[in-house]
């Protein structure tokens, strides 16, 4: 009956490693991938553009590799990536647009 207890108390430190390393791991890929959509946003504002490196979801999933969910919840997150809102002819939401700023 004492191995029981054991084996228990074994299986209770187990879980709990388990779950604090995908945690952190959970953590460390979303800092990883917002850290590549900034540099990435960042790189494209350094050049001289006329379009103030603004990008659309799609571009940014096509060039970076992200998801548009991905991008989003990076943008919300992130002070220095923000969303520009681009209107059609009737003043309608047409796209948004993600672009660095200092």
């Amino acid at each position: 009956m004492d191995w029981l207890n054991i084996l228990s108390s074994v299986a209770a430190i187990l879980t709990a490693v388990v779950a604090v390393t995908g945690y952190g791991r959970y953590v460390w890929e979303r800092k990883r991938k917002e850290r590549k959509l900034v540099d990435y946003l960042k790189g494209l504002k350094g050049e001289a553009r006329s379009d103030k490196g603004q990008r659309s979801a799609l571009h940014l999933t096509a060039r970076v590799g992200l998801t548009e969910a991905e991008i989003l919840q990076a943008s919300f997150r992130n002070s220095r990536i923000h969303r520009v809102m681009r209107t059609d002819d009737d003043g309608f939401a047409s796209a948004i647009l993600f672009e660095y700023r200092d």
